[in-house]
Parts: structure tokens; sequence; C-alpha cells
């Protein structure tokens, strides 16, 4: 069951991601993502694209792996590739695995409006909605924003766990 039977979602269009036809775009906006981790890496520019081949790889694989059954959509507007959107849904909770926007796109309320519509799902189904971050990520200014407490993290502070929960009326 798709969370968006519709193929619509905070005004993007949500289709499959094809796992091949998509990598180019996925590596681009993997890479997109941690561009802060670039200033630090040594390498020149055909390593980092190799790193950010072999990290959107491995992440469809897992994600795939690890989550069967979850939708895995590239969010498209005006027909172009805008961003990629994964949910896995559980009887107790929407997970959100992954979303990203592209960098043109960031900054103007769209992954606000994504989640809060996700969060609009999961309250009329009475579920949570839980995500992980990374603990330094900006993307963690947002969700605490939008209502989400940290509900656990990795030992170490790093990666941290959140959750939302509808407030009970």
């Amino acid at each position: 069951m798709h969370v968006f039977p519709d193929g619509q979602v905070a005004g993007f269009r949500l289709r499959p991601q094809r796992d091949q036809a998509d990598m180019p775009f996925l590596v681009s906006l993997m890479s997109s993502a941690r561009e802060a981790e670039r200033a630090f890496f040594a390498g020149d520019a055909r390593m980092w694209h190799m790193l950010m081949d072999h990290q959107a790889r491995a992440q469809t694989h897992h994600y795939r792996a690890t989550y069967p059954g979850a939708s895995m959509d590239i969010l498209e507007r005006n027909g172009h590739g805008a961003g990629r959107l994964c949910l896995h849904q559980r009887d107790d909770a929407i997970l959100v695995l992954d979303i990203v926007i592209i960098p043109g796109l960031r900054g103007r309320g769209h992954g606000g409006a994504i989640l809060r519509a996700v969060m609009d799902v999961a309250a009329a189904r009475g579920q949570a909605v839980r995500l992980h971050v990374i603990a330094h990520n900006p993307a963690r200014r947002l969700y605490e924003r939008l209502g989400f407490r940290v509900a656990g993290d990795d030992g170490l502070g790093q990666r941290l766990a959140m959750e939302w929960r509808a407030a009970a009326h």
C-alpha cells in the first residue's frame, strides 16, 4: 500500500524509482546532499563521483533488502527529477527512510510540506512518523520545528532516531 496512492504529494508527482535508469540522478542527488563532506574529501572529482555512485547503489540495495515493500519514489516537478522520497509503512508508524530535494528547491518549504503530508496521513491512521538523522544535519531543525522528538541515538550521539505523534485531543 502506497502512502500517497494518487501519486501526488505537496505539489510533486511521485513515480516509482527505477534503480538502474535513475541511478545517475540518485548519484547526483546524494552528492548534493553530502556537499559538506566533500570539503573534507582529499580525492579528486572522479573519486568523489565513484564514492557517491557506490553509496547511492548501496543505499538503494539496503532499503530494498531491509524494508521490503517500501515505496521508493522520485519526486518530479514539471517532468524533471526534483528529489526522492522513500517511505515504509508499518502497523504503528510510517518510516521516512529518505527525503531529499535538489539544491535549487531546498530552503523553500518543500521538505516541510512533504513531511506535513506524511504526518497528516499518519495522524488519520493513528500512527507515528519515524526517521533517522545525523545529529549535525541542518534538517534536524526542520524536524524539531515540525514536532519530532529525539527517541534514541546510536550510542555515540551521531545518528538520532526521531519520532512524531499527533497530539491527543
